[in-house]
């Protein structure tokens, strides 16, 4: 369930007033979504039809038949999850998240052919189980564009009842504003940067000692 809701979350966010008008200026989107015990951290890529697009078809069609089969673009969405995260970490009151992978779903323009360079889209969600007691948590996320004159926009959904208490950038990041009931975006520029999240999440009735963290067992 939460892994559909990021991938629609990552579509609304590619879609939103001034983001679609510009979307060759960010051809990756971060998106983050609190559930009650998981954290899910869902990566847009979107790759427009050009020499780029041709060289990692044909990177990726290892029979060299002019075509990317199956098992090729399985390959080749795997490399695609894992290559899109190298920048990014994800910080939860001072223990760096580690997402499990998972497989994600690859979007060929046109058709499977290699030499005409046709774009391609790819996203994924890797998720961490976590449990946040009640309290304010400290939520760092860090990243960078892949070239200075890109943007990547980030896209932050809380639970309802969480709160932000405070919100702060480092470096090239732009701050987090929110945009919705329980949604913030921000952005990560030039050399990239750090965004700072201050996250109240409230009691739930029980008698837990405020602002641990608790990571669910496998």
């Amino acid at each position: 369930m939460l892994r559909r809701l990021l991938l629609s979350g990552l579509l609304l966010l590619v879609l939103a007033p001034g983001v679609a008008a510009h979307i060759v200026r960010f051809p990756r989107i971060v998106h983050l979504r609190f559930d009650a015990e998981e954290l899910g951290v869902g990566v847009f890529l979107q790759k427009h039809a050009g020499a780029d697009a041709g060289r990692m078809r044909t990177r990726f069609d290892h029979d060299a038949d002019g075509r990317l089969a199956p098992v090729e673009q399985e390959a080749l969405s795997s490399w695609l999850a894992a290559s899109s995260r190298v920048d990014l970490e994800v910080t939860l009151d001072g223990a760096v998240l580690l997402p499990e992978p998972v497989p994600g779903e690859l979007s060929l323009e046109v058709d499977d052919a290699t030499g005409a360079g046709d774009g391609y889209s790819h996203r994924s969600v890797h998720t961490v189980a976590v449990v946040l007691l009640p309290g304010v948590h400290t939520l760092e996320i860090a990243d960078r564009p892949s070239s200075p004159r890109q943007l990547v926009p980030l896209r932050l959904d809380l639970p309802e009842g969480w709160s932000m208490v405070e919100a702060r950038a480092e470096g090239e990041a732009t701050p987090l504003v929110q945009a919705g009931p329980r949604t913030w975006q921000g952005a990560f520029a030039g050399e990239g940067g750090r965004l700072i999240a201050e996250v109240e999440v409230p009691p739930r009735g029980g008698a837990e000692q405020a602002g641990a963290l608790e990571h669910q067992p496998e």
